[in-house]
């Protein structure tokens, strides 16, 4: 099991410094999609899950940052918001798992991005904003005099039948495997309802009679090669096109179109040769479009590409 680490190894910044995507990227060691999504789940080359937000002053929402406690809206710009969408789902687990959250903040005026430092996710609520339901997260900033009452009123009272819940009864470690285990659903579920169960290469939907999807949830650049949970970098396919995305058959262009191998010699090619420069069904919201990098990461791994 790995040992927990401090918020100064993960995030190795001072709080009020201002920095750029870039140097946040460095700092962090991670890669970010562009448009930068407003929550971003990732973790450490240790395996230490960690969020990181992304609050501006001029939208897509004002997310009305202050000291001390504050709220923030969730993910997502078209339609209702989802709790089972990968970064909403990843708060909804910090409220009662030990993943730490570090807070960035931009104003209007500003380039640069300023370091908040660490919150806490308190809990949330579903609102009704400009006729869509909007995740309302409540947060606030770590050593604030609410948080230290909280942390007051988990010690252990002089009652003996007071309930616990589940997570109070797991150690540190198991917490951590369960926060692991509830990111990895998350993706999986998060990634067929971003695609309305609809697969991303032919665009069919097919249910079993019990109405369980056939889509599957593929990473784009695979787990195996150091690819992450972000909602972004997931595809809906159906079990067809999952096998050919897997076996170097089909890929995608950063235009979003569809790329077949030409091997007309090769058994299967007829299956997939009508799909050549056909465009991708989409999720509706443009957050949830696969990023450019983890294309172009997943086309360095496929001899498919070896030309382009």
């Amino acid at each position: 099991m790995r040992d927990p680490v401090e918020a100064d190894q993960i995030v190795p910044l001072a709080i009020g410094q201002r920095v750029d995507v870039e140097e946040i990227s460095d700092r962090i060691g991670i890669e970010f999609p562009s448009p930068i999504p407003s929550i971003r789940a990732a973790s450490t080359d240790g395996g230490t899950s960690f969020i990181l937000l992304f609050g501006t002053e001029d939208g897509p929402y004002d997310h009305g940052i202050q000291p001390g406690e504050f709220t923030y809206i969730g993910l997502g710009t078209n339609g209702d918001q989802s709790t089972r969408i990968h970064g909403n789902s990843n708060l909804i687990s910090a409220i009662d798992e030990p993943v730490p959250v570090f807070l960035f903040y931009k104003e209007s005026a500003e380039r640069d991005w300023q370091y908040r430092g660490q919150v806490s996710v308190l809990d949330y609520t579903t609102e009704l904003r400009d006729g869509c339901e909007r995740l309302v997260f409540r947060m606030e900033h770590q050593g604030s005099p609410a948080e230290e009452r909280d942390e007051r009123e988990k010690l252990p009272s002089n009652t003996t039948d007071a309930p616990t819940s589940s997570n109070e009864d797991l150690s540190l470690e198991d917490r951590y495997e369960k926060t692991i285990r509830n990111s990895t659903q998350a993706f999986y579920e998060g990634v067929k309802d971003a695609y309305n169960n609809c697969c991303a290469i032919c665009g069919r939907q097919r249910m079993t009679p019990e109405g369980n999807p056939e889509v599957e949830s593929a990473h784009i650049h695979p787990r195996e090669d150091g690819g992450c949970h972000e909602l972004q970098n997931g595809i809906a396919l159906c079990r067809l096109h999952h096998w050919a995305f897997d076996n170097d058959w089909i890929g995608i262009r950063e235009d979003y179109t569809i790329k077949v191998r030409d091997a007309p010699d090769i058994k299967g090619y007829d299956d997939f040769k009508h799909l050549e420069g056909q465009e991708l069904y989409l999720p509706e919201d443009p957050e949830l479009h696969p990023a450019k990098e983890f294309i172009r990461a997943k086309q360095r791994r496929q001899t498919l590409f070896d030309r382009e």
